[in-house]
C-alpha cells in the first residue's frame, strides 16, 4: 500500500483507507470519503460482484439509484447491492464525510488509486475527468470491479473484448 490517503486535487474528493485491500482479504474494504461542497455527479456505474454500504457522518449526499434520487443527511445509511446502477455526490454547501464499505474488496483500492493519479495528471478536464477514449480504456481494465452504464458501457465492453483478442 503506497499511502493511506488519496485526493483528487481538482474535485476535492478524498479517500482515507481504514481497512485496506492488503489486510481485508475477502472481507471488506473500509474507507472514509470526503466530498467537497457542490461536487459534481459522477457517471452512473455499478459493481457486478460487490455490495457497498455508506453512512453519512457529516453533511449531506445525493445518491441516484436507477431513476430515483435519495437525499441523505448525517446519520443516514444506504446499502447498494451488487449490480445496482448508482452515483453519489454532495449537493450541499458543506463538506460531506462518508464511512464507505465495499464487500468483497476485489480491485476497488487499486481502481481508486489509479483513477486519482489520472485525475491529478495532465489531459483531464477541470474535474479531473479524462477524455472519453482514455476513460473507456481505463474502465476496460476494471470490468469485474466497476462498470459504466449506457453507451459508454458498450464502448468499454467492446474495448475489453478487443484487448482479450489481441493480448
Amino acid at each position: 500500500m503506497d499511502t493511506d490517503h488519496i485526493e483528487n486535487k481538482r474535485s476535492g474528493f478524498r479517500v482515507s483507507f481504514i481497512r485496506s485491500t492488503a489486510v481485508a482479504d475477502q472481507g471488506h474494504l473500509q474507507m472514509m470519503a470526503s466530498y467537497a461542497p457542490f461536487s459534481f455527479e459522477p457517471p452512473a456505474h455499478f459493481h457486478p460482484f460487490q455490495k457497498e454500504e455508506f453512512k453519512i457522518l457529516q453533511g449531506m449526499m445525493n445518491v441516484r439509484m436507477g431513476a430515483k434520487i435519495h437525499q441523505l443527511a448525517k446519520g443516514d445509511m444506504i446499502s447498494i447491492p451488487a449490480g445496482q446502477e448508482h452515483s453519489m455526490w454532495n449537493p450541499g454547501k458543506k463538506e460531506a464525510i462518508v464511512d464507505w464499505k465495499v464487500s468483497p474488496p476485489m480491485q476497488t483500492e487499486k481502481f481508486l488509486r489509479e483513477i486519482t493519479q489520472i485525475a491529478n495528471g495532465p489531459k483531464v478536464d477541470k474535474n479531473g475527468i479524462p477524455s472519453p477514449i482514455r476513460a473507456i480504456y481505463f474502465f476496460s481494465r476494471f470490468g469485474n470491479t466497476v462498470r459504466l452504464t449506457g453507451p459508454a458501457a458498450w464502448a468499454v465492453d467492446l474495448l475489453a473484448f478487443l484487448r482479450k483478442i489481441f493480448h
